[in-house]
């Protein structure tokens, strides 16, 4: 994980030094919330298992066309008493996704907006059962994502579209809520 952090931070500061040199007028910060609207989380799942975290940065390269990237975040977490003590599992996800939005110049107070990311998905399962610690499975697959929406002053809403290419992976649909400055 430290090494994904490290190339995470290595490529914004690229984008952020590239935009720089380049005399880009407009880099913009945002931070989403989103729930995921599809999928089997019945018990033990939670409401919190469908939560994704998202941060990222777009860059003007063009009036209407952004670019930049963007890191989310989902824990999945399940519990049960088994024989001996709990089983507890916990799945990570994490995706590091370059995206390209288009964004269209208006003097409206709502400003439609939609795009798409190719990037990396790092999955981890950890866990106990009893009294032993395991690292399950940690894995790197390819993701990619489509998303469009709405912007109301800094606030924004959007839908979003997230494959994981991988056999047996379903499509994830997500509906998230944020602020972009």
């Amino acid at each position: 994980m430290k090494k994904q952090a490290l190339t995470i931070f290595l490529v914004t500061v690229a984008v952020l030094g590239i935009t720089a040199s380049a005399g880009a007028n407009d880099v913009h910060l945002y931070g989403k919330v989103g729930i995921v609207a599809n999928g089997d989380y019945s018990d033990p799942f939670g409401f919190a298992d469908r939560l994704t975290y998202h941060a990222g940065l777009d860059v003007d390269v063009v009036p209407m066309l952004q670019i930049g990237p963007e890191f989310v975040y989902q824990r999945i977490s399940a519990s049960e008493v088994i024989p001996g003590g709990t089983e507890t599992l916990t799945f990570n996800l994490y995706e590091f996704f370059g995206n390209v939005t288009i964004r269209p110049n208006t003097e409206s107070s709502l400003v439609p907006y939609g795009g798409a990311g190719i990037g990396i998905a790092h999955g981890s399962i950890t866990g106990d059962l009893g009294d032993i610690d395991f690292t399950a499975i940690t894995d790197n697959k390819a993701v990619f994502h489509a998303f469009g929406g709405i912007e109301f002053g800094h606030f924004l809403t959007e839908v979003e579209i997230s494959k994981i290419f991988e056999d047996g992976s379903d499509t994830r649909v997500g509906i998230n809520f944020g602020a972009r400055f």
